[in-house]
């Protein structure tokens, strides 16, 4: 399986390389399908035992967590630009029904009554991230970061000329309507 990977990346990465990086490219997979490349390989396939995907773990930390870029432009979960319908000029009753729609949405989601995106109308792909769109923070530190992941939450948190408030969601377990939000 290594070889037919490193094949196939060398095909995918040929186009759009001169013949003299190619080459150079070309020694490089080779050096590492011959060296370290096994290796690695015997560790993936023992970590696929027991891991779901080989790759999320490792990305969460070393990318996610322990990357220093600004997270809102180089890194989010879950974020919104704009809406593309106006149905109203009130900037809190807009916004009131986004939440109460992102809100419904979420309770798809700790419900599980999404249906899974499709690639080709048959390949699904793992929802597992879906629940950290919400109740989740990420806690700075040092040398590395961390994710904390809350069950439940009757508030939100807005943001307004750089002041933060605590809004309620829920009255008596009951989610709120957009008109009580706002």
């Amino acid at each position: 399986p290594l070889k037919d990977t490193v094949r196939s990346y060398l095909e995918s990465v040929h186009p759009m390389m001169d013949e003299e990086r190619y080459s150079q490219m070309s020694n490089l997979a080779e050096q590492f399908a011959d060296g370290l490349g096994p290796k690695l390989q015997k560790y993936l396939t023992l970590k696929s035992w027991w891991a779901t995907n080989y790759v999320s773990d490792w990305w969460e930390q070393y990318v996610y967590l322990k990357g220093r870029a600004p997270i809102m432009i180089n890194s989010n979960y879950y974020g919104i630009d704009a809406l593309l319908v106006k149905p109203t000029d009130q900037q809190a009753s807009r916004a009131a029904n986004l939440v109460h729609i992102m809100l419904r949405y979420r309770r798809e989601v700790d419900r599980e009554e999404l249906n899974p995106i499709v690639l080709n109308k048959t390949v699904p792909l793992c929802s597992a991230q879906y629940e950290r769109q919400f109740n989740t923070t990420r806690i700075p530190g040092v040398e590395i970061d961390t994710l904390v992941h809350y069950k439940e939450s009757n508030h939100i948190m807005v943001m307004h000329k750089g002041r933060y408030f605590k809004v309620y969601i829920r009255h008596k377990r009951q989610l709120l309507e957009p008109v009580e939000i706002e």
